[in-house]
């Protein structure tokens, strides 16, 4: 992909979210919203925290306003263009699935070593059933 003559590849994107999810404070990580203001303060989910990372910002991805922006595309449009993946892959790693069930940092970091391994995402609710 490219974006303001910067280049980077989908393994190289899924590289540094990996980063980005693993530093972000679980406390103020939920995949629910990809950003909000609670009462522990802001919360984002992985795409909310890739869009206010130096990295992800460079290269035009952005979290404002509640939403995560690429190149006039805001939400999943915006994420499928970024990271160069199809609507399926970015609902399985990007939606919390609908469940009771709170989706972890861990979670999604596991979900994005599928990426890295070659393999397709998983829904995060199938994930809980592979861990229960």
């Amino acid at each position: 992909m490219e974006h303001n003559g910067l280049t980077w590849t989908t393994e190289e994107a899924f590289r540094q979210l990996r980063r980005v999810v693993a530093a972000a404070p679980e406390k103020h990580f939920d995949m629910w919203c990809f950003e909000d203001t609670k009462a522990c303060g802001t919360v984002r989910c992985a795409a909310g925290w890739a869009g206010v990372d130096r990295w992800f910002m460079e290269r035009g991805l952005q979290t404002t306003y509640g939403d995560v922006w690429f190149d006039g595309t805001d939400g999943f449009t915006a994420l499928t263009a970024f990271f160069g993946i199809s609507s399926k892959w970015a609902d399985r790693l990007f939606l919390p699935g609908y469940d009771d069930h709170p989706v972890t940092r861990q979670m999604v970091i596991d979900n994005i070593d599928r990426v890295l391994a070659g393999r397709e995402p998983i829904d995060y609710l199938d994930m809980q059933d592979e861990t229960a």
